[in-house]
């Protein structure tokens, strides 16, 4: 595994790492509400908002390391250098 690899999968983590903080203070913070209010209005479409935000940038590092394990493995052939032309000894 290369640098790079270590760098995205360290991004990839970061990710993972924030999206679990923001939920759980998101339902840290739904879960404080008084009874007479719907919790439907303090907190709408929460779960939406979580995948709509992390999702993009956990496709966005995945996509970028896929790339990466796939631009390492293949690469191009080199060509052979042609031949020179050696004319044939006329025999006489």
């Amino acid at each position: 595994m290369n640098i790079r690899e270590k760098w995205l999968l360290t991004i990839l983590t970061g990710v993972f790492v924030i999206q679990a903080g923001t939920l759980v203070y998101g339902v840290n913070i739904c879960a404080k509400v008084k009874p007479t209010i719907d919790i439907h209005n303090v907190c709408p479409g929460l779960g939406e908002r979580f995948d709509g935000t992390f999702g993009t940038m956990i496709a966005t590092t995945l996509a970028l390391l896929t790339g990466t394990s796939i631009s390492s493995v293949i690469k191009p052939k080199k060509e052979p250098k042609p031949k020179p032309y050696i004319p044939p000894v006329g025999r006489t």
